[in-house]
């Protein structure tokens, strides 16, 4: 089809695509009526010489899983099972980085419980450190631990006294972010944290859109998608830098 744009999904194979004999009805998680409510996404109809069935236009799907999907990680072959464990899989999935060069226990602590009242934790937490950092290592690990944020974490030494925290990101996220699709940055001022969070997950997940970049009105804590960064490097555009697209919560 000439009208679908590069940017789809084709639920023909997808394990949630519900059908009458060789016609899809259906989506068993309900997706393709939220995804018509939106203004950017389109629902075509589709066909091959084996099945009719749906395209969602302009977005990949984001629950879209084929069986052998599930038999590879051993889930229970069972369909409200199945539906559960992707429902747990649609969350926002980020790093947390956080600068604690000047940073004293107290405001990490503070910090970490804007953190633990969103919506959704990190995957992962990293404090940054440099020499000029107030405290020894054990001291943060304390504070991670009374945190009760069930997250992995660890302690990294950036390399320069004077380093600023947009280069420790830069670094980082080559270091850290692996398992992650988006990046949390906090460096001093982390007003709105929480709503930051919570807004970043909503759109991704609720409103199936997409963003540059979110901030607070110091934009000293940021949260941007770490595939729409890494693309814009390879064009020597760099959306941490570039405030004028910055979205302020």
């Amino acid at each position: 089809m000439s009208d679908i744009s590069r940017l789809h999904t084709a639920c023909k194979n997808c394990y949630f695509a519900e059908y009458t004999n060789n016609t899809q009805t259906g989506c068993s998680m309900g997706l393709l009526d939220e995804y018509g409510k939106t203004d950017h996404i389109e629902i075509k109809e589709a066909y091959d010489h084996e099945k009719e069935f749906y395209i969602v236009d302009n977005k990949q799907c984001v629950a879209y899983k084929e069986k052998k999907y599930f038999e590879s990680r051993n889930v229970e072959n069972d369909k409200n099972t199945r539906i559960q464990y992707v429902k747990n899989l649609l969350k926002l999935k980020y790093v947390a980085i956080i600068n604690c060069y000047t940073t004293d226990l107290n405001t990490l602590s503070d910090i970490l419980k804007e953190i633990k009242q969103a919506d959704v934790h990190p995957d992962s937490i990293i404090i940054c450190l440099n020499e000029n950092s107030l405290f020894q290592p054990h001291e943060y690990y304390k504070v991670l631990n009374k945190s009760g944020i069930k997250s992995r974490w660890k302690i990294k030494n950036v390399s320069h006294v004077e380093q600023d925290h947009i280069t420790t990101v830069h670094e980082i996220i080559n270091l850290g972010a692996e398992n992650c699709n988006f990046v949390l940055s906090v460096n001093g001022n982390f007003n709105n944290l929480t709503t930051i969070i919570n807004t970043a997950n909503d759109i991704t997940y609720k409103k199936f859109k997409r963003f540059m970049v979110l901030s607070n009105e110091s934009k000293e804590t940021i949260l941007f998608n770490k595939f729409v960064y890494k693309a814009g490097l390879t064009k020597s555009h760099d959306i941490i830098t570039h405030y004028e697209e910055y979205t302020t919560i």
